[in-house]
């Protein structure tokens, strides 16, 4: 039985919410900028 371990974090940015929901539903972008992610 593998062990779940919660992480979290957060970070306040100065930017508007469009541009921050605009980076995140763009899919194809989002390993550009998460880079532990290998693709979307």
């Amino acid at each position: 039985m593998s062990n779940y371990l919660e992480h979290s974090a957060q970070v306040e940015v100065d930017a508007s919410i469009n541009l921050v929901w605009s980076l995140w539903l763009d899919l194809e972008q989002i390993p550009r900028w998460m880079k532990w992610i290998d693709s979307s």
